[in-house]
């Protein structure tokens, strides 16, 4: 864990509404993580600016007991052509906690996010936006994942 200062940058991506509630957040991000891989929607991205994959958490209600957005997707440098059925968004400038991680997406990933939100206590979140950037070729090997979770400080 280390404390970094990132520079805003945009994410184009296919979003879906989610809690933390009864493990909802893990559910609803690998069907969509699934079906963002099954319709090759990586490819339908234009301006990425890297291959990496990013999942932004953002709009936040009620900190960690209420819903958010998830968007599964790729930094771009505009927003200048957003594809059907996916969203725009600016991920803010800021002081962030990054976490590394690798492993299995279902085991080692899942399991450094629940390693985060028992850590909520200690390293207070602004529950503004999140985001996770997941490296290596796409598609990636499911079972060894590497990759970065960035949680926005409240500083």
């Amino acid at each position: 864990m280390e404390h970094v200062h990132v520079e805003s940058f945009k994410v184009i991506g296919v979003p879906v509404r989610t809690s933390d509630k009864f493990g909802k957040s893990i559910v609803d991000a690998g069907i969509t993580w699934f079906n963002f891989e099954k319709n090759d929607l990586y490819q339908k991205i234009p301006n990425k600016t890297s291959d990496y994959i990013y999942i932004v958490d953002t709009d936040h209600e009620e900190g960690n007991l209420g819903e958010y957005t998830i968007v599964i997707g790729c930094a771009v440098s505009s927003f200048d052509s957003i594809p059907e059925g996916m969203v725009g968004k600016d991920v803010p400038s800021g002081y962030y906690t990054k976490y590394t991680v690798q492993g299995r997406a279902t085991g080692e990933i899942v399991e450094k996010w629940k390693e985060i939100w028992k850590k909520d206590a200690e390293n207070p979140r602004k529950y503004s936006t999140d985001f996770a950037i997941y490296k290596g070729k796409y598609p990636f090997d499911l079972g060894n994942i590497e990759g970065e979770i960035y949680i926005a400080e409240s500083k």
